[in-house]
């Protein structure tokens, strides 16, 4: 066991600075510092780790000693002990102030991870700007990603200095390190009003090969780019095409600059798309706006007159998928999904009982056909048991105790297929509860052949308050 470990028989020490004086010439204190010592320089990789990690809560709780302890090893002669200390410093960098010489002379360490923590400490505390920018500036051409991305992170919170910040921070959105571009664009967040400048290199970097780059720089975009219109049309190309993460960002930002998601011109050419377009425009303008979010919601009455009457399939199923996104009012969609629900095609029918479960509680009105369509599909689609798990899932959103379902699920639980007793034993561990009348199938279940079986059924049993062990799972 490693010495350190045993500061666990000790009382984390919370006591005044004259306290800590005093103990300093306590035995057991000195003791106990002389056991940090030692496995903060072993060789060992996660000895040290431990003791720097078990040094720095003690300074968290106001342990100067430990605090001072911690630091001095940033200057210890092994760069490994350098790393384990520098790789513990988060949890004390509001008490670092005045320790800034040391900081600094570990921004120069021979050691890339020493010198990257270093620079990211430097910005989250508040130190002198006018000792720290230009050394963080410089930090921003140093060899190695790790520390140019933490400098780049760091130069945010000095935004007071933002005449030399912004041209090294666009300069770095260029960096051949997505990470480093990516911090870059982050930094700009501290800069609402001073980082106009950067609104060009940040429209840009929404076009980034980097998931995280493009998400930052939307995000940046809403701090500065207050008053310009090429960034509110990029944001809005972004918010319709781009990744989850990064449409979402966008959308935001949109907000925080008073925009609308969609202009005007955009909705009315994707409606007329739409509505007279032929098989590629019309592809092209659900495509669109499937995106658009509650920015498409101009184009409901098209979208209806989709589901309704388009000839192709596809075009109706996504026109049902389109209207649950963008929240359009339940007593003007609720009625046309329920009809779709009767479709010739089985992708409406799925898309329309996928998209009422969204409508809670003015869905109700939908039961009687969802629970048709439900029984349906599992006569029909047996060999596809996820059809009828998502009208099932739509049910139960409307009426969580639905009796029928839960009647449906228990057999589907006890079939001899065990694909399809995996299915329910998934579909049940996604809701909420567990109806009363299921559980004893579900106990059942801790018993299956199916080692993952047996655990879903433990799990679900847990989520409910039952603990049991799954029988034989390991």
């Amino acid at each position: 066991m490693a010495l350190g470990l045993m500061v666990l028989s000790f009382a984390a020490c919370s006591a005044s600075v004259d306290d800590q004086v005093a103990k300093q010439s306590d035995p057991k204190m000195k003791a106990l510092f002389s056991w940090f010592h030692h496995d903060i320089t072993s060789p060992d990789a996660e000895e040290r780790r431990k003791a720097a990690w078990a040094l720095a809560k003690r300074a968290e709780k106001g342990d100067y000693q430990a605090l001072d302890e911690l630091v001095s090893y940033l200057k210890h002669a092994n760069p490994d002990v350098r790393v384990s200390a520098a790789g513990a410093l988060s949890p004390v960098e509001n008490k670092l102030k005045p320790y800034l010489p040391i900081l600094i002379e570990a921004l120069q360490d021979q050691n890339y991870s020493v010198r990257g923590k270093a620079a990211t400490v430097l910005g989250n505390v508040d130190y002198d700007p006018v000792l720290c920018v230009p050394l963080l500036i410089s930090a921003l051409k140093d060899p190695e990603g790790y520390v140019r991305s933490g400098a780049a992170r760091a130069l945010g919170p000095f935004s007071t200095h933002h005449e030399i910040i912004v041209p090294a921070l666009i300069q770095a959105l260029k960096d051949s390190d997505s990470w480093v571009r990516a911090a870059a664009a982050g930094a700009f967040d501290w800069m609402p009003e001073d980082g106009a400048p950067a609104v060009p290199a940040l429209i840009e970097a929404l076009g980034d090969a980097d998931g995280f780059t493009r998400t930052a720089a939307a995000a940046a975009l809403g701090h500065v780019g207050l008053g310009s219109e090429t960034a509110v049309a990029a944001l809005r190309r972004s918010a319709s095409r781009d990744t989850q993460f990064v449409r979402e960002e966008a959308q935001k930002s949109l907000w925080l600059l008073g925009a609308e998601m969609v202009d005007a011109e955009t909705i009315q050419l994707e409606i007329l798309r739409l509505a007279k377009g032929n098989w590629d425009d019309r592809n092209l303008a659900l495509t669109e706006l499937s995106g658009m979010g509650r920015g498409a919601r101009q184009a409901i009455p098209q979208l209806l007159m989709t589901l309704k009457t388009d000839k192709e399939w596809r075009w109706r199923s996504a026109a049902a998928d389109i209207l649950a996104q963008i929240g359009a009012e339940p007593e003007h969609v609720v009625p046309a999904l329920i009809e779709a629900l009767n479709d010739r095609e089985l992708g409406p029918r799925l898309a329309a009982a996928r998209a009422l479960g969204k409508f809670a509680p003015a869905g109700r009105s939908a039961l009687p056909d969802l629970l048709k369509f439900f029984l349906a599909s599992r006569g029909q689609y047996q060999f596809d048991p996820g059809i009828s798990k998502d009208a099932a899932r739509s049910i139960l959103k409307l009426e969580p105790r639905h009796p029928v379902v839960w009647a449906e699920l228990l057999k589907d639980l006890q079939s001899p297929e065990s694909a399809i007793r995996y299915e329910t034993i998934l579909f049940m561990a996604e809701q909420e509860r567990l109806e009363p009348t299921v559980i004893p199938g579900v106990v059942q279940a801790l018993q299956d052949p199916v080692p993952a079986i047996q655990r879903l059924a433990a799990y679900c049993l847990k989520k409910n308050g039952i603990e049991k062990e799954a029988g034989g799972a390991k």
